[in-house]
């Protein structure tokens, strides 16, 4: 299994470099060999617009070659690894990893002012799927902790306990790192941890359509919600 994941995930990687081969702004943060593997080399404000003749009489020079499929791999990853390792301050669209469930800061996708007038547009998940997705949480963790102390839980609601627990797991590793992650974090970040909760929505809204007495009652706070 864990050579399955392995071969997929480098193959994405090559087929990346294979098909993306236009440099884009952000490849001035790769080094001068790997960007001569580009086409369309971008010029930097704050570089010698001659930098790829140089670079090519440095590589002859010294009877290197342009990096290989590998080499390039093991850059792009460190590139990847030492600027998220550096990416700490404050940001106008950073936010606590505690704040994501509530969906109580955004993400500034675009701002502008023209004639003094500023225009910004925030980046924000749905407010209803977001709140649903957490009281659908929030009421999991209660059915569990009740089932813990009660003995006459029914069969099909510890299967349900047991499907959902494994969700609850899948939502916790993809949130709970951030906790011991020090770099700038955005509400971006919380989305594959939300897609994990959303499926216990889902698993929740069966469970509750099976049974006649939940029926009624998610029945009408769908009504009102929606």
């Amino acid at each position: 299994m864990i050579a399955i994941i392995v071969i997929v995930y480098v193959g994405y990687w090559i087929l990346n470099f294979t098909i993306l081969t236009k440099e884009g702004m952000n490849a001035i943060y790769m080094s001068n060999s790997f960007r001569l593997t580009l086409d369309s080399n971008i010029i930097g404000p704050d570089e010698d617009p001659s930098w790829p003749e140089k670079e090519l009489q440095f590589l002859n020079q010294t009877g290197r070659s342009l990096p290989n499929l590998f080499e390039k791999f093991l850059e792009q990853h460190w590139v990847m690894f030492d600027i998220n390792r550096k990416s700490i301050g404050d940001h106008p669209s950073g936010s606590n990893w505690l704040t994501w469930p509530f969906l109580y800061h955004g993400v500034i996708f675009y701002v502008s002012t023209e004639n003094n007038l500023s225009t910004v547009i925030i980046l924000l998940g749905n407010p209803f799927v977001w709140y649903l997705a957490l009281t659908i949480l929030l009421m999991f963790g209660g059915f569990a902790i009740y089932s813990l102390y009660s003995d006459d839980v029914p069969l099909r609601s510890q299967s349900y306990l047991r499907q959902g627990g494994w969700l609850v797991l899948g939502y916790a590793c993809n949130y709970l790192q951030f906790s011991m992650i020090p770099r700038t974090c955005y509400l971006y970040h919380y989305v594959p941890a939300i897609f994990w909760n959303l499926l216990l929505v889902g698993l929740f809204l069966d469970f509750a359509i099976k049974s006649n007495r939940l029926r009624v009652i998610v029945c009408c706070v769908l009504a009102v919600l929606v």
